[in-house]
């Protein structure tokens, strides 16, 4: 009896040579590529995220490859302390939600009053990212759900928490561009068992966003498209891992966003 192997599939809008294996969706990237490590984010580690906490079946929701880049451009990432990742987000559900990332914030730029920013980059499958701020109290003053399809790159503007769901019935890859000073803080979504609204799916409507009870007094959440932001470097029709290597000095706003803050969309 003859075997099927598993098939590899080319990662659409990518801008190297990589293939994502059709059962388990890990990345298989070619010699010319690096990366510093990867892990899998399981029912384990994301279970107090969850609507339903309670749910116990262990299966993979996320893969996180960190660091990667064309061999030859490592020099120009480490001059700019700037990062290229890749996440592969898995289709399905648990129970009625939609498979997602655990969220975070950025951490502080040090000396100043005000976080890191982050751009995502959707290269095949259906996205849906929530983007939460709150003040001083630890109070979500808005909170944003921001629809994102193969192409589409989102600048995640400073003090805003977020999250990515996967939406639809294939494997969301997706990749971002940071700097490589910022760290991630899940302290107020992991104390309040995910972000400030659940997206769940709705065989009505196709989905359905419901706010987490364990925030109080937060506002209706504004459902909202992508736009290009051109005065930051942001084209849909350009990859983001080129655009990057061929300009670094477009990406400033990555390191010091203070000195661009009139130039963020705020949905």
């Amino acid at each position: 009896m003859n075997t099927i192997k598993n098939i590899r599939r080319e990662i659409n809008n990518c801008p190297f040579s990589a293939t994502f294996d059709s059962d388990t969706y890990d990345i298989v990237f070619s010699p010319e590529l690096i990366y510093k490590n990867s892990a899998n984010k399981s029912t384990y580690q994301m279970r107090n995220l969850l609507r339903h906490p309670n749910y116990t079946e262990e299966e993979t929701f996320y893969t996180f490859y960190e660091g990667v880049m064309k061999k030859k451009d490592a020099p120009i990432f480490q001059e700019n302390m700037i990062r290229y990742d890749l996440i592969v987000v898995w289709p399905g559900l648990i129970l009625d939600e939609y498979k997602k990332t655990s969220g975070h914030y950025h951490c502080k730029i040090p000396g100043q009053d005000i976080s890191y920013p982050e751009i995502y980059e959707v290269m095949q499958g259906s996205a849906l990212f929530i983007l939460q701020r709150c003040n001083t109290y630890g109070e979500i003053v808005e909170v944003f759900a921001v629809r994102g399809n193969p192409g589409d790159k989102l600048v995640i503007p400073p003090e805003y928490g977020h999250a990515t769901i996967n939406i639809g019935n294939e494997p969301l890859i997706f990749a971002d561009l940071v700097s490589s000073k910022a760290s991630n803080i899940y302290g107020q979504i992991g104390e309040n068992h995910g972000m400030s609204y659940y997206v769940l799916k709705d065989n009505n409507r196709g989905l359905r966003l419901i706010n987490n009870p364990a925030y109080h007094n937060v506002g209706e959440i504004k459902l909202t498209d992508i736009s290009e932001n051109p005065a930051l470097g942001i084209w849909n029709d350009k990859p983001l891992y080129l655009e990057f290597v061929n300009n670094p000095s477009l990406f400033e706003y990555l390191n010091m966003p203070a000195n661009y803050l009139e130039k963020f969309i705020k949905f």
